[in-house]
């Protein structure tokens, strides 16, 4: 899905994450991740009545659920069950 490049760019600043960026670089440092994930930002007053995200963006936030269905779920699988 992602180039070895970019993933470890974006383990890289994430590591900086847990060493202690300041609370005021958070959000610039969740916008240069998306920028390198090539996602777009959630946006919580986003009108229904707009075309769906980009399907990576959607598969991630259902990646970042906690459990096994979560587990299993690959990209692959995601992408099927958005079609249906």
């Amino acid at each position: 899905m992602l180039g070895f490049g970019v993933q470890l760019r974006v383990f890289m600043l994430f590591v900086d994450v847990v060493r202690g960026v300041n609370e005021r670089n958070y959000k610039a440092v969740s916008r240069h991740i998306r920028e390198l994930l090539e996602i777009e930002e959630p946006q919580w007053d986003r009108s229904i009545a707009l075309p769906r995200r980009d399907m990576k963006g959607l598969f991630l936030e259902r990646k970042s659920q906690t459990g096994r269905k979560a587990d299993k779920l690959t990209y692959d699988l995601f992408i099927k069950e958005m079609e249906t």
